[in-house]
């Protein structure tokens, strides 16, 4: 029967928290499902109600719990025990309405006063709280006094406060009972009232019959048990749902319960470590504020030596002359003034050393975009013109160079200045125009890329430094491409440069009297008909080897 009850009680609880939780819509007495939560909190607080006047107090809280009142004078309400929680505004209140006439419509009106208040869940846990008084109100085995059950009311009250009640407390049908069945009220008031009349009259078999007529008169109201203080047990009565349903909602309410024992259990457990954290807190305020104490006993002793000192000085200071005393003043006057110098000569000072920054930052600055442009102009130069003087050291890796004295260099220069594409299909290739001008005499030759590189494996095999050189490598795809043919471009020009600048470093006389003959004799492949040394036979060399022997020979 109790867990029919608690079934029961769950089901309202959770039809109003669908209907109205969360939202901004008011939960009215003119709800059913406020109404069914509201019976339920009073089956609650009315289980149990201790029964301390007769039969007769019996045969009326069982009548009472069926859903029938006779006079309020003698029926059992949880009121008796809420007022003794309640203060004297509080009771005045209460007892100051105007419809409300009866001690059962006054602990109505406190319940539903609680929900419009969301006040509840505090009345709640005062209510629990007072073991004593609860064990003088309430029976053994009533629900408010099973704390595993019991625990559950304040949280579901604290649920509700999501809803916004506005249920009438000031109300005249308050006063009375619930009255259920239509006629079958009726019939079962004058059953009951005979079963009490013969009660009186008739044996312990006359209470049994009586117990029985109500059990089955009152089989319509869901989870009513009646109960006596004798020895009989009490009444089953069948759930309204199937036990299947119970079991489910057995299920949910344990796991909820659980659920919020758990929770007690976290928020029990972050208690323990906040105080541990505070006592460890407050132990680190204790030692602070003992040092603290300490450190100011010692700033308070030495402030007392020091106020001595000033006093003794000052003393002494009056007991000197005046001369003395003239003599300090013109001294001190005269620091003073020092001081002063010295400080407008630090700040004259500090003048200068900023502005000497600036212009410093100004003349870098300008050095380095004069720097910028001396480059950009050599370079300009460079591509003329050919290699000036000066970049002799920087057109050859050699470090031989750096050193080298270009004062008196000659006027010679070479550049490649275009390529040009001949044959057709397959057998096109690229042929460079080599422009070398030696004072005021210039001419132009036109070599193939094969050219070069046979003059520079001719180069390598007979003198090793030539692999210093930077000679472009030989690439089978893609050799048409005309980004790639620039590159290549100005690598052979950089690459005919260097072996200009070795024979100049060579042969002083050649730079003393540079003409073209003297070129063409000592570099045949400057000639405009050239014939590779490489394609003679081993037999029959040609006198040009000897030529490049003798150019090199100094390498």
């Amino acid at each position: 029967m109790l867990i029919s009850f608690i079934d029961h009680y769950t089901h309202s609880y959770f039809q109003c928290q669908i209907r109205f939780g969360g939202r901004k819509e008011i939960a009215t007495d003119s709800d059913s499902r406020v109404i069914c939560l509201c019976a339920q909190f009073e089956a609650v607080l009315q289980h149990g109600l201790r029964k301390t006047r007769g039969l007769a107090l019996t045969a009326a809280a069982l009548k009472q719990a069926a859903g029938f009142s006779t006079k309020t004078e003698g029926e059992l309400t949880f009121w008796f025990y809420v007022k003794e929680h309640l203060n004297r505004h509080e009771l005045q209140r209460f007892y100051s309405l105007r419809h409300i006439s009866s001690e059962l419509g006054r602990g109505r009106a406190w319940l539903r006063c609680a929900l419009n208040e969301h006040s509840l869940e505090r009345y709640l846990h005062t209510l629990l709280a007072d073991r004593p008084r609860l064990g003088t109100f309430y029976e053994d085995w009533a629900f408010i006094l099973d704390e595993e059950r019991a625990s559950m009311l304040p949280t579901m009250a604290a649920g509700l406060n999501s809803i916004l009640f506005a249920i009438n407390v000031d109300n005249s049908d308050l006063n009375g009972g619930v009255t259920r069945g239509g006629s079958s009220v009726s019939h079962l008031l004058k059953e009951s009232t005979q079963g009490i009349g013969s009660l009186w009259k008739e044996s312990t078999q006359g209470v049994s019959s009586l117990l029985r007529e109500i059990s089955t008169a009152t089989a319509v109201v869901p989870g009513f048990t009646p109960r006596v203080d004798g020895a009989s047990d009490p009444l089953p009565v069948l759930p309204r749902s199937s036990s299947f349903c119970c079991n489910t909602q057995r299920v949910s309410l344990r796991s909820l319960l659980d659920g919020e024992m758990e929770h007690s259990a976290g928020l029990r457990q972050e208690t323990d470590l906040l105080k541990r954290k505070l006592a460890e807190l407050e132990e680190r305020h204790t030692a602070k504020v003992q040092a603290l104490a300490r450190e100011n006993e010692v700033l308070k002793v030495q402030l007392k030596k020091y106020v001595g000192a000033v006093q003794m000085l000052k003393r002494e200071g009056s007991q000197g002359d005046d001369g003395n005393a003239r003599t300090h003043n013109k001294f001190m006057g005269d620091i003073e003034e020092l001081a002063a110098s010295y400080e407008r000569k630090l700040i004259e000072v500090a003048e200068m050393h900023g502005e000497l920054i600036e212009f410093n930052e100004r003349l870098y600055r300008s050095l380095i975009a004069k720097d910028h442009l001396i480059v950009q102009m050599r370079q300009e130069l460079i591509d003329l013109r050919g290699p000036v003087p000066g970049d002799l050291s920087q057109t050859s890796d050699d470090p031989s160079l750096s050193d080298f004295e270009t004062a008196h260099r000659a006027l010679i220069n070479v550049w490649i200045p275009s390529v040009f594409l001949q044959g057709r299909a397959a057998n096109a290739y690229n042929v460079y125009q080599v422009y070398i001008r030696i004072l005021d005499n210039e001419w132009n030759v036109y070599r193939r890329y094969t050219e070069f590189r046979e003059l520079h494996n001719h180069l390598r095999t007979q003198f090793p430094q030539v692999d210093t050189f930077n000679f472009p490598p030989k690439k089978a795809i893609g050799n048409k491409d005309a980004k790639f043919v620039e590159e290549r471009r100005k690598q052979l020009q950089g690459y005919l440069r260097m072996v200009m600048n070795k024979l100049i470093q060579t042969l002083p006389e050649f730079t003393a009297r540079p003409t073209k003959e003297t070129l063409l004799s000592l570099l045949p492949f400057c000639l405009i008909e050239w014939r590779n040394p490489n394609r003679n036979s081993q037999g029959k060399k040609s006198g040009n080897v000897c030529i490049f022997v003798t150019l090199f020979i100094y390498l």
